[in-house]
């Protein structure tokens, strides 16, 4: 039972240290998605702590299917932010060609945050209709990779594009 909660505080550490130690400009770019993270993440730990308590009480609950939902949920409510940050070294897809350049940043954070929305839809609707848990498990470790995965390629691919046309 203390798992979730120590995750839930830890989260709230690090975003309060975060914010101990950040510049005002770097404070005002991140507020979208860390606000958006924090808020997720706690929600997310109280579901968790929530299904772990009805399963000791000895309801019978589909953990991985209401953890599955829990995360695309999550991955909406945070996806939508994404478009929202400005470039800034706490929050986001920071990688170096995003950092390095304002409208890269801006366009690999739209694209994340459709990529992030799409997956929290999909992994929504398979943990709506599929019960088999190492499915869904899978379907979950999915849902949290691929579209960062996409996301810093998409970045990549953007300098690379940006550069040939600078060339051209």
């Amino acid at each position: 039972l203390l798992v979730p909660v120590a995750i839930g505080l830890l989260a709230w550490g690090a975003f309060l240290l975060m914010r101990r130690f950040e510049s005002n400009s770097s404070a005002v770019a991140s507020r979208h998605i860390a606000g958006a993270a924090i808020t997720g993440t706690t929600g997310l730990m109280c579901i968790v702590e929530a299904t772990i308590a009805l399963v000791g009480m000895g309801t019978e609950v589909p953990v991985v299917r209401v953890v599955a939902l829990a995360i695309a949920v999550f991955l909406i409510f945070v996806g939508n932010s994404l478009p929202k940050s400005q470039p800034n070294h706490w929050a986001g897809i920071r990688v170096r060609w995003t950092l390095d350049d304002a409208r890269n940043w801006q366009l690999t954070h739209r694209f994340a945050g459709i990529a992030w929305i799409l997956a929290g839809v999909g992994l929504g609707l398979l943990a709506l209709l599929v019960s088999n848990s190492p499915i869904l498990a899978i379907a979950v470790l999915a849902a949290l990779v691929l579209p960062n995965a996409a996301a810093v390629g998409y970045s990549y691919w953007l300098t690379l594009r940006i550069a040939r046309d600078t060339r051209a």
